[in-house]
């Protein structure tokens, strides 16, 4: 039935409108543009300082810009893609500029739920820079075809090895077992080796020589990885090495081992597991308390709990961020506040967790030692309080630092944290 045609004159003056009024409320670009372009940081800050909408507009800007001179330009094109809507008119600028690796870079961030079908999708797997390609298949990696992947295992870039390793290990395809086995055994990078051995059933007929053959190896966390492989395998000659690396001598790879058998059902795991998390030696709570989620306990979260009086602050920390259950929110406070109480690199990410939290006084100690800290430092707390509401304030005006990796830490730090 057609609409009466006052109706529809109604609707497009009302669509009219609806678009001016997202016009006036824009941010003005060409006037942050302007101070930026004078590298008039401070005066950039000033002209948004309280406006949420403006002030995440410039720090897309100020990332936008520092991406287009080739500054952490993958950082840049990630940060914004994660900021929804605040992220993707920059990233839309980026993808239509000339600006190279930044152009390919926004392009992906922008089609990151579908790919680019043939040439275009070939030439950003080939592209020249190492960053497009390790983007392209970390975001893609699962949609890519077989033959596509197993070439990009022979990457110069290691990064893009281990990406092309683990989705050609989702696919499972017997034709590629032998380029997973030859990634296992001799890639040079721990980390390619790592992710083929995860693959287990991939790694086809000899999937058992090949991890019985790592787990045996003088690397940690090839071991562990092999652990895990052997538990996608999931035959019984597995199971059996599984068991036996488990209850054999008690190190963190025996822990992994005992989560992988939990995991899969076993109470020899689960028993061996509870060991390790009252065992003598920091290390090896630490490390159950780590694999606990993965070896869904039914009483994983009472465990945790009862970590939160450890001793050692390092398993505090990695309880207090594993429980997840916000009835239990009180408990965990303390506990961070205990460990805030002492010193050293525990007691600052304990405060830091606590200013995410809101807690006043960490709040105020996390703008003190921002106001202190070296660049490295900078960068490593505002990582680590990016999401606290109550230091938006601070965040804003770091925009205007003489540094530009502190600059761009801040800008990530400014789209991330909750708009009050």
């Amino acid at each position: 039935m057609a609409m009466p045609r006052t109706q529809e004159m109604g609707v497009v003056l009302l669509g009219a409108l609806a678009a001016l009024v997202l016009v006036s409320c824009a941010p003005n670009l060409t006037a942050m543009s302007r101070l930026l372009d004078a590298s008039d940081f401070d005066g950039a800050v000033s002209s948004v300082a309280g406006d949420a909408a403006r002030e995440n507009a410039l720090a897309a800007l100020l990332l936008e810009r520092e991406a287009a001179i080739g500054e952490s330009p993958l950082d840049a094109a990630r940060t914004l893609a994660a900021a929804g809507s605040d992220g993707r008119r920059s990233l839309e600028r980026l993808a239509d500029g000339t600006a190279t690796p930044a152009n390919a870079l926004a392009l992906i961030a922008l089609s990151r739920r579908r790919p680019p079908g043939g040439k275009a999708l070939a030439a950003l797997l080939a592209d020249a820079s190492a960053d497009v390609r390790f983007f392209a298949v970390s975001t893609w990696g699962d949609d890519i075809e077989a033959k596509r992947l197993a070439a990009m295992v022979l990457d110069h870039d290691p990064r893009v090895r281990a990406d092309a390793v683990g989705s050609l290990g989702r696919l499972c395809a017997d034709a590629y077992s032998r380029v997973l086995r030859d990634a296992a055994r001799l890639d040079p990078d721990q980390r390619v080796r790592s992710e083929a051995a995860r693959s287990g059933r991939a790694l086809g007929a000899d999937a058992i020589d090949v991890l019985r053959e790592l787990l045996g190896g003088d690397e940690p966390g090839v071991a562990q990885a092999a652990l895990l492989g052997l538990g996608d395998l999931g035959t019984k000659e597995a199971l059996d090495l599984l068991e036996e690396r488990a209850l054999g001598a008690l190190d963190e790879t025996a822990v992994v081992a005992a989560a992988e058998l939990a995991r899969l059902g076993s109470s020899t795991g689960r028993k061996r597991l509870r060991e390790a998390l009252v065992d003598e030696r920091q290390g090896i709570r630490a490390t159950a308390a780590v694999n606990l989620a993965r070896a869904d306990l039914e009483d994983r979260v009472d465990l945790l709990l009862g970590l939160l009086d450890d001793g050692a602050p390092r398993v505090v920390l990695i309880a207090a961020a594993s429980i997840g259950d916000g009835r239990h929110r009180d408990r965990v406070i303390a506990a961070l506040r205990k460990v805030y109480d002492g010193a050293g690199t525990a007691g600052e990410e304990a405060r830091d967790a606590l200013a995410v939290d809101g807690d006043p006084a960490a709040v105020k100690a996390v703008e003190e030692a921002l106001a202190a800290a070296d660049e490295a430092e900078s960068i490593r707390i505002l990582g680590r309080v990016k999401r606290a509401p109550s230091l938006r304030g601070r965040f804003v005006a770091m925009l205007a630092d003489d540094r530009p990796p502190v600059r761009r830490a801040a800008a990530a730090a400014v789209l991330a944290a909750p708009k009050s």
